[in-house]
């Protein structure tokens, strides 16, 4: 009952008696009575002991201790009941929190992503640069062949030619790097005495270190020196169209 206290306190001062008077002769806390009378059980010391409180009021005031006791009974339910209902009220997060929950679940994952991808690409980006470091490129698997010329082989007419087929033979020690196709086909330090051979279908690319350290022939046909020695050329590229220009 919300009005326990108050009831209480009416029936002290219809007999006309004092807090300090139930105070004197009990021996209780005047705090602890006034806290009675005001319904603040929440501040009182424990429920065995405001039990106490109660029996030595009621007798005091000649009051039925346990019909007092009863309607405390009451009162403390009905605060319990009340208490539980603004927990339930507090627990239950309104539908806003579960939204933010969501957004900020979804953006850590679309930030993580994120961070995978970058990682990859500059991991691809570093293993691309690397590949053009003369210094970690691994020594040749080329076969060594004696320096001969090859023999004339008779020129393959205009409208067969379909193809781009480059042959290369060293006699000085030369770093080559031959794309065919957009694709890499020759990444290598080479020695004198080596040869390799590379196909293209449309255009071949050529990177190189000591431009004159080889002898090239292009279906067959021997080109003109890319340079002298020791100079450095990038980006030579020869196609289907502008092969010819490059022969002697």
């Amino acid at each position: 009952m919300i009005t326990f206290g108050q009831d209480l306190k009416r029936e002290r001062e219809l007999r006309g008696i004092s807090l300090k008077e139930i105070a004197d002769f009990s021996k209780i806390n005047l705090r602890f009575l006034k806290a009675l009378e005001d319904n603040r059980l929440d501040i009182l010391p424990g429920k065995f002991f405001t039990r106490g409180i109660i029996r030595t009021y009621a007798k005091y005031l000649g009051l039925e201790e346990e019909t007092v006791l009863n309607q405390y009974y009451e009162t403390i339910q009905y605060q319990d009941k009340k208490n539980k209902g603004k927990v339930s009220k507090k627990e239950s997060p309104p539908e806003t929190s579960k939204k933010k929950r969501k957004i900020i679940s979804f953006s850590i994952f679309v930030i993580f992503v994120l961070v995978i991808l970058l990682s990859l690409f500059f991991l691809l980006q570093k293993k691309k640069g690397s590949s053009l470091n003369i210094t970690s490129l691994p020594q040749p698997a080329i076969t060594f062949m004696p320096e001969e010329m090859p023999p004339p082989i008779p020129e393959p007419r205009e409208e067969e030619m379909k193809e781009l087929h480059l042959k290369l033979i060293f006699h000085q020690e030369t770093w080559i790097q031959v794309y065919a196709d957009g694709k890499i086909e020759l990444d290598e330090l080479m020695s004198s005495g080596q040869q390799a051979e590379i196909t293209a279908s449309e255009n071949l690319l050529i990177n190189l270190r000591n431009a004159s350290g080889l002898t090239y022939f292009i279906n067959n046909r021997q080109g003109k020196p890319f340079g002298k020695s020791g100079e450095n050329i990038n980006y030579i590229r020869i196609t289907l169209d502008n092969f010819e220009e490059f022969l002697k």
